[in-house]
């Protein structure tokens, strides 16, 4: 093993542990249950440590690597310099409330049956127990003032997420389940209804403008999608194509 995949690994395996909803959409249920800090001491730890796995994989000469392992690199080293970004500058946990949702969401324990329904409970409750710490760390993250859009459809999917979780302890009874999640259930869906609350309070000094402004989406264009083309050209360019598009539409027709 060398020292570029050791590397790797070590990175991922911290990625994954950061980021475990993403790890379970990928199949990793060993990340079940698991519920990453995303307090502001937590993201700037993140923060801290991704910027150093950076510096360690770009002093990896690759005229020393073979082609495969230097593009595996490069592709990495791409999706730190996008996380860094993500972290540092467009803040997206500061700005936009949806985000938390994909922390507390426990409705794939219950939908996908990819394991024993006892270990998939088992993960429903450690990750429902987190949910009232995940909302207190989303509360003092949250920008004082937020998008009145960002902020309207967010207390929609917080809504939406209460009224499953109320549904959690009879489907568990539905399905035969002998063990019970009300002691988790109960408090977290106590949290989801007071953040609601005060997603709602938060409406009053809620700003209608949700742009991110041209500087942060030309960079989100660049380390998102690596694409460098000035943003007035990508207009130009979206805008003849769409009139390209209009125009085959209107002569098949």
């Amino acid at each position: 093993m060398n020292d570029l995949t050791v590397l790797v690994r070590s990175i991922l395996d911290d990625y994954y542990g950061s980021h475990p909803t993403e790890a379970r959409w990928l199949g990793l249920h060993q990340f079940d249950g698991i519920v990453a800090d995303n307090s502001r001491a937590g993201l700037a730890s993140r923060l801290a440590r991704v910027t150093t796995q950076l510096a360690a994989l770009t002093a990896i000469p690759g005229e020393d690597l073979a082609e495969d392992d230097a593009f595996d690199r490069d592709l990495l080293a791409t999706q730190l310099r996008f996380e860094i970004f993500q972290l540092d500058e467009l803040c997206d946990r500061a700005r936009n409330p949806m985000v938390w949702a994909d922390d507390i969401d426990i409705s794939g324990y219950l939908l996908r049956s990819y394991a024993p329904i006892d270990q998939r409970i088992a993960a429903l409750k450690q990750q429902a127990a987190a949910i009232p710490q995940v909302l207190t760390n989303a509360a003092e993250v949250l920008e004082p003032q937020l998008s009145r859009p960002v902020l309207q459809t967010a207390i929609d999917v917080f809504k939406g997420m209460a009224a499953f979780l109320r549904d959690v302890p009879q489907a568990l009874i539905d399905a035969g389940v002998v063990v019970s999640a009300d002691a988790e259930i109960a408090p977290a869906l106590a949290a989801i209804d007071n953040f609601v609350a005060e997603l709602e309070q938060r409406e009053v000094s809620a700003a209608d403008d949700f742009a991110i402004g041209a500087d942060l989406l030309q960079k989100l264009v660049r380390f998102g999608e690596l694409v460098d083309i000035p943003l007035e050209r990508l207009l130009e360019l979206g805008e003849e194509d769409l009139a390209r598009n209009l125009r085959q539409a209107r002569d098949s027709a």
